[in-house]
């Protein structure tokens, strides 16, 4: 079972404000850690690209899958969106 699943599991349990928080807090350390990816390439995402790619991560996250495919899966999806040529 996937850490995600597993708090999502519990939230759910606990009662939707806890769900909505832990996707809070997974939007959140997406965000941040899509800023840090840009900032450490020394480039500018575009507008929007962060929401989008976050909102990606949980849809997949919630849907069950992975979290590496989903990462790996979300950024190919922004890239192409915003025709950001992925490194690698």
């Amino acid at each position: 079972m996937s850490a995600f699943r597993l708090v999502l599991g519990i939230s759910l349990w606990l009662g939707l404000s806890q769900a909505l928080r832990a996707e809070t807090a997974i939007q959140n350390l997406c965000m941040a850690g899509f800023q840090s990816a840009f900032a450490q390439a020394g480039q500018q995402p575009p507008e929007g690209m962060a929401v989008f790619t976050c909102r990606c991560l949980i849809q997949r996250l919630q849907d069950g899958e992975a979290l590496n495919p989903a990462r790996e899966s979300c950024k190919l999806e922004a890239s192409r969106r915003f025709r950001i040529l992925p490194k690698g």
